[in-house]
């Protein structure tokens, strides 16, 4: 009778590689058949599960961190600041900032910012936020975005060193008008206080650089003002005497702010200008900081960029021409209308600023467009088509700043610092046609160029005052100064990888 065959529970190390049953040795019956060293050297594995491999591992590291996410967003209105603290209690499911930081910067807003935007009553909505503050949405949303504006705009959280927490307060303001227009269906709501929320996150979004979220905020309020019909002569004359002052102080500010920020990013604008002006003495009660002519002048001077300029800008090369004399003659007489647009000398530091700045901007822009499809000339008695233009125009800005304080210039944010950087650009390629340079800035009538450096750096430091050591406008202009050959401190933390730096500081490509 065969014997029964048996199997250890420990195999040699040929039958376990071979996987063939092993009936114990040595040797075993299998090792000594094929002549094989029959060894036991091998340690068993530990029988059980074996554990996950490493993409279950990461599998469940990303379900976790989803969890923590979907937490955190459900939180987030209750996420404070070590300086913050809630004011709302109880059943809220949504938590606010404290009402003193509203106040704070409601009353700075008031303060400096109300005749850049004379649009909005700040003791309305502080009086709106007092009596209900956990159910007015709408003037929650508007105050929010108030207030981040207005902490952008100046550039509050780089200075207040009192407040360490100030830039995170900031983008919690944007944050909470978010959340809070979520509450109340803003898309169909059609109110002024929508169209302002919009209009306050873009001018917010577009003093932090975040353009594309900017370009998206801008299309909102212009939409909302479409459907308000705002851009519609005959709604405005329909309106009592105090509500047709701020909704036509509301288009025009809207259409500046449209007209600024398209010919610098290169986009098309939408707003057509209307046959009504706002007027000075339009006084729509607690919507005004000494109101005067300078939004009229404002107006005016932005009508003159039309969607020919802008298109321009955009172009690479020379526009298909359809008729050269008529657009010479619009060209021209759009240069010349800018000219006498002069700044009143009885307006208000900041309103001179804005209104002068604007002004030289505009001819610099036309200028610009001349330079691109017209024959120029050497000579200054050629106002319109003079080579030397932008010296002039720089050093009508130089001397505006002088005659101005600080906080004059810093008030007007993103808007300053893209017109004080196309001036100061315009100098520098000016500069560049020029090999050698005497020093101080005057404009003689030959048409030399006398100290532009000193103009130029002067223009430098008021990009540095509106926007801080981290602009962009200032990087710009100094990679624009280098490539033109002109002594720019650091440039080699400007540069790209495909730039180089000669011996004597020069760039090249």
């Amino acid at each position: 009778m065969a014997s029964r065959r048996t199997r250890t529970n420990k195999p040699c190390d040929c039958c376990a590689i071979r996987r063939v049953r092993c009936r114990g040795g040595p040797p075993c019956a299998e090792c000594e058949k094929r002549s094989l060293e029959c060894t036991f050297l091998r340690v068993p594995r530990k029988r059980g599960p074996k554990g996950p491999r490493a993409a279950t591992s990461d599998r469940v590291l990303v379900h976790q961190d989803r969890i923590l996410q979907e937490a955190c967003i459900k939180d987030e209105d209750a996420f404070s600041l070590p300086a913050l603290s809630p004011i709302l209690q109880g059943d809220e499911t949504s938590l606010l900032l404290p009402l003193e930081l509203y106040v704070k910067y409601l009353t700075i807003f008031q303060e400096q910012l109300m005749s850049v935007w004379p649009i909005i009553s700040i003791d309305t909505l502080l009086s709106r936020l007092a009596t209900n503050p956990s159910h007015d949405f709408e003037a929650r949303a508007l105050a929010a975005a108030v207030c981040a504006a207005t902490m952008a705009q100046l550039r509050l959280f780089n200075e207040d060193g009192s407040d360490p927490s100030s830039e995170e307060t900031c983008e919690l303001f944007a944050r909470h008008s978010q959340s809070s227009r979520d509450q109340y269906y803003y898309r169909e709501s059609s109110s002024t206080d929508s169209l302002l929320t919009s209009f306050f996150l873009h001018i917010y979004f577009a003093n932090t650089n975040r353009m594309r979220t900017a370009v998206l905020y801008l299309h909102e309020t212009i939409a909302q003002l479409h459907l308000l019909e705002l851009h519609h002569a005959e709604t405005l004359n329909a309106l009592p005497k105090d509500e047709r002052a701020l909704k036509l102080r509301i288009f025009w500010i809207v259409f500046v702010t449209e007209r600024t920020f398209c010919v610098q990013n290169h986009l098309p604008s939408s707003l057509k200008p209307i046959s009504q002006w706002p007027a000075p003495n339009d006084d729509a009660e607690g919507h005004h900081g000494g109101l005067d002519s300078s939004i009229q002048l404002l107006s005016r001077l932005f009508t003159l960029l039309d969607n020919s300029l802008i298109d321009s800008k955009a172009s690479s090369g020379l526009l298909p021409r359809t008729g050269e004399s008529s657009d010479a003659a619009h060209c021209m007489a759009c240069m010349a209308q800018c000219s006498v647009l002069t700044v009143d000398s009885g307006l208000a530091e900041t309103q001179r600023v804005d209104v002068g700045v604007t002004r030289n901007w505009i001819r610099t822009l036309w200028w610009e467009y001349a330079l691109r499809h017209f024959q120029m000339s050497s000579s200054l008695e050629d106002a319109a088509l003079s080579m030397s233009l932008p010296a002039s125009i720089a050093h009508e800005t130089m001397c505006l700043f002088a005659s101005v304080s600080q906080q004059a210039i810093r008030t007007h944010g993103y808007g300053m610092e893209l017109k004080i950087f196309s001036i100061a650009d315009a100098l520098v390629d000016l500069m560049a046609c020029y090999e050698r340079l005497p020093g101080n800035l005057q404009v003689t009538r030959g048409g030399m160029l006398v100290g532009a450096r000193d103009t130029l750096q002067a223009l430098r430091n008021a990009l540095l005052l509106v926007g801080g050591l981290e602009s962009n406008f200032v990087k710009k202009l100094q990679l624009s100064m280098a490539k033109a050959q002109l002594p720019v401190q650091n440039i080699r933390l400007l540069l790209t990888s495909d730039e180089e730096v000669d011996s004597e500081g020069a760039i090249s490509i």
